[in-house]
């Protein structure tokens, strides 16, 4: 018997849902993937690269401490 589950996209907070282009995989460590965002998207909530929740795509601000939105 399998389990079902859902996760919700909180988009009040900056997710990687809010990038208009296509963010380069560059890692993935204990539930988050790191990201390299592209000129375009970056400014105000985004760097070079950011951390992004691999269960919500909410962005963290601190890899160790994990997702925040999730926790």
């Amino acid at each position: 018997m399998s389990k079902l589950s859902s996760v919700t996209i909180d988009l009040s907070v900056p997710n990687i849902e809010s990038l208009r282009e296509e963010p380069e995989h560059l890692e993935s460590s204990r539930g988050l993937s790191r990201y390299l965002i592209a000129d375009a998207d970056q400014g105000e909530h985004f760097g070079a690269t950011e951390w992004f929740c691999d269960d919500c795509g909410a962005l963290v601000e601190d890899e160790h401490e994990g997702c925040l939105v999730c926790a």
